[in-house]
């Protein structure tokens, strides 16, 4: 597992070069610079998008502060065809909003509820099923990776009198997906971690190197 760290206070200056854009919306086209950038300099790069799947929440205004998460799972272009990273940060803010759009347009209730129907068993079967027999190699993949966003505690935390001065969030990496990012925010600080098959991703120094300038290149963009 590796990250790369970016002060919360220049993702905000990033995220008003789009009128309505998000902290979320800055990290996936971060992301999809950094993975732009990568796939480049091993000659593999696309010419259409790279797809994540996103966490969505689909709490409401009223339902804020209560327990548990009220999440669906969207898939969104990361922009990794585009250049520009501020037609990027459009682009991905585009397509993020659709998505938004479309579960609000849906009753939550209709979004969540239909887990309750699948057994907890059966879903832990197919999983298991899927992977022995290698389904992920017989389709194409719905998605390239996973960018999912957990915000941290915005205030120092402490164990035993000592500060926690860092954390790294980290998620798993299945049959078919070679590349999770998990994101976390503590301190003013935002964290992009990133878990990957090193089969896939085989210089992991470099991709971290990828997130920072894409980052960088947004920054210079918002001067």
């Amino acid at each position: 597992m590796t990250a790369a760290l970016f002060p919360l206070t220049e993702l905000r200056c990033i995220k008003a070069l789009v009128p309505g854009a998000t902290i979320n919306d800055v990290v996936i086209t971060i992301v999809g610079g950094a993975l732009r950038e990568y796939l480049q300099k091993y000659d593999e790069l696309p010419e259409k998008s790279l797809v994540a799947g996103c966490p969505i929440s689909i709490r409401t205004d009223s339902a804020k502060g209560s327990a548990g998460n009220k999440a669906v799972f969207a898939m969104i272009d990361v922009g990794s065809q585009i250049a520009d990273p501020v037609e990027r940060l459009r682009s991905v803010h585009r397509i993020a909003s659709a998505k938004k759009e479309f579960t609000h347009a849906v009753p939550a209730g209709v979004l969540i509820d239909y887990a309750q129907y699948i057994p907890g068993t059966l879903a832990g079967l197919a999983t298991t099923t899927y992977s022995r027999v290698g389904l992920a190699n017989r389709h194409r993949p719905l998605f390239n990776t996973i960018i999912t966003n957990v915000p941290g505690s915005p205030e120092p935390l402490h164990f035993a009198g000592a500060q926690m001065r860092h954390y790294d969030a980290w998620g798993p990496v299945w049959d078919g997906l070679g590349i999770i990012h998990p994101v976390t925010s503590y301190c003013g600080q935002v964290t992009v971690s990133f878990d990957a098959d090193r089969d896939q991703l085989p210089d992991p120094a470099l991709y971290t190197e990828c997130l920072q300038r894409s980052f960088e290149g947004l920054c210079a963009a918002a001067d």
